[in-house]
């Protein structure tokens, strides 16, 4: 989903904050590890362990299955994954807005009533991202989402164009986000708070350790 933003005076004035979600705004670790475990004893094989799972969070489409099920055939892979995206809908329901990492919620209130623009740049599934995004109650604060593709460079790049001349940050937890924020030359944050190791943060220009430091940073009173 994509909204051009209608010039107006002043653009330098504007902010614009750009959310990975999967490890930024949404703990789908409490959804991700229980669904791969659960299915993969109905599959009848080894599960990963928690530390694989939540490492491989990130990783798009089916790229994630074959790295978390290396022993799989294609086939078997198409069934597992169909299942944990199941079982992933089935408690994320159950969680709702528990599912975001704290302070994320006022976080998002805050911004949003600040007038700074938001958007989502995700390597996530556009049908698991439009889901986490639903249930947790956070979708309507983003007039653009991109999706579906492990070309996070693209996406960061798509949503510059879309904001031009706006105060641009990218906000996430893993290198493919600090990297996306380097090629299109815009400052990054790397949220300490999630499940991303200190190597995978080091790319960050800043690190915070709780959502709610991110106005701070962004200016944002």
């Amino acid at each position: 989903m994509s909204i051009k933003v209608v010039p107006v005076e002043n653009r330098h004035n504007y902010k614009c904050a750009i959310f990975d979600m999967d490890g930024t705004l949404a703990n789908t670790g409490k959804i991700t590890v229980p669904a791969c475990i659960q299915a993969s004893h109905e599959y009848g094989i080894t599960p990963p362990s928690e530390n694989e799972i939540l490492g491989t969070i990130g990783i798009g489409g089916l790229d994630f299955y074959r790295k978390l099920f290396p022993l799989l055939d294609e086939e078997k892979i198409l069934a597992i994954a169909e299942r944990i995206f199941a079982l992933e809908k089935e408690i994320s329901r159950e969680l709702g807005s528990d599912l975001l990492f704290p302070n994320v919620a006022g976080l998002l209130a805050g911004l949003k009533a600040a007038g700074v623009n938001m958007a989502i740049a995700s390597t996530g599934e556009t049908e698991h991202v439009e889901s986490v995004l639903t249930v947790t109650g956070i979708k309507h604060y983003f007039a653009n989402i991109k999706c579906n593709t492990n070309d996070k460079i693209g996406q960061v790049r798509e949503l510059k164009e879309i904001y031009q001349d706006y105060d641009m940050w990218m906000i996430g937890d893993k290198p493919k986000d600090s990297d996306a924020a380097k090629a299109n030359s815009i400052p990054s944050i790397g949220v300490g708070y999630g499940f991303s190791s200190q190597d995978e943060l080091s790319g960050f220009d800043v690190i915070v350790n709780s959502a709610a430091d991110i106005p701070g940073i962004l200016e944002v009173k």
